[in-house]
């Protein structure tokens, strides 16, 4: 009896770990794929790291541009810098993500990597583009749980017009992928990807930095930039979409933030956005899990994306 209680016991420690894994998944994800992926090693288990507060290189490519205008007030300067990424001409930017979930007391981890950008194709029509590079280094039974895959949009803002690109041959630590053995590759009106999707983040913040909305806890600078720390304070502000996009996979319910801050590095003298980090708190409802039914979660997300080439018209390709 001892013996097959013990085992009963490790089969349900098993489960719980596989959950957390599957959760991993489920956050990011729109539909489940097979693992076949070269994983590289280039990059260590937990990517995120913190950029040097005290870096000058991209201070100095955009130093020459000097706008008297730029707002001192912390909520107009954010508001002045996140117009110059939604509407001025163009930009680069890398972003790097942990997912952590846990679930009675088990871990586990979800690791997303990417670039965001905006500009004009050869064509000289106005283009976005949004790649996600999913992987994760969980091993053993979990490891056929988590998420190992390419997730690609192209936009054309002119024709409003999305191509959508999943692909299992891909390599997250030299950031490449083939189209032509993609698990779906197709042209859809950008509105319905959306309504898919329910963020892009060529769209943006996908939340409002407002008085209304948001809680300034801090504003420090140094030589270069101006770090200005917010808390969500309203959190039933927050957009459904936003709160959708967690649930879009059909696994996930009852999605409830506890906290969410973001970081803005800007550019003092330009009022360009330079980095920014937000860390997001929140539980949710694991559902339908084989034999435990349904699960309650707690998870953090943490990511930075750093930006480059602000306001400028970038080259980018023809699609994916």
């Amino acid at each position: 009896m001892n013996f097959k209680r013990i085992r009963y016991n490790l089969i349900v420690i098993g489960l719980i770990a596989l959950v957390c894994c599957y959760i991993g998944t489920s956050f990011f994800l729109n539909q489940n794929q097979n693992i076949n992926v070269n994983q590289g090693n280039t990059l260590e288990q937990d990517p995120i790291f913190k950029p040097d507060d005290n870096e000058e290189e991209n201070f100095e490519d955009d130093e020459s541009i000097v706008d008297a205008d730029i707002p001192t007030d912390a909520f107009k300067l954010v508001e002045y810098a996140l117009d110059i990424l939604n509407n001025g001409t163009g930009y680069t930017s890398t972003f790097e993500s942990v997912i952590s979930n846990t679930a009675a007391g088990v871990s586990a981890k979800q690791n997303l990597v990417g670039s965001v950008s905006k500009g004009i194709n050869s064509k000289g029509e106005k283009v976005a583009v949004e790649q996600n590079y999913y992987y994760s280094n969980e091993t053993g039974m979990a490891s056929g749980m988590v998420a190992n895959y390419f997730l690609g949009f192209y936009t054309n803002l002119d024709s409003n017009l999305t191509q959508v690109v999943t692909t299992n041959d891909y390599n997250y630590s030299e950031k490449t992928y083939d189209v032509a053995s993609a698990t779906r590759n197709e042209i859809l009106d950008t509105e319905t990807v959306r309504e898919e999707r329910k963020i892009l983040l060529t769209d943006g913040l996908p939340f409002k930095i407002s008085k209304s909305s948001a809680k300034l806890v801090e504003d420090t600078s140094d030589k270069n930039y101006r770090y200005l720390t917010f808390k969500i304070s309203k959190l039933d502000s927050l957009s459904k979409n936003f709160i959708d996009f967690y649930t879009t996979t059909g696994q996930i319910s009852n999605v409830k933030y506890s906290e969410i801050k973001i970081i803005f590095k800007i550019n003092k003298n330009t009022g360009y956005l330079n980095m920014l980090k937000r860390e997001e708190l929140f539980s949710a409802t694991a559902t339908g899990i084989p034999v435990l039914g349904n699960v309650s979660v707690n998870s953090s997300v943490v990511t930075y994306q750093t930006f480059k080439d602000m306001n400028t018209e970038v080259i980018l390709s023809d699609s994916l």
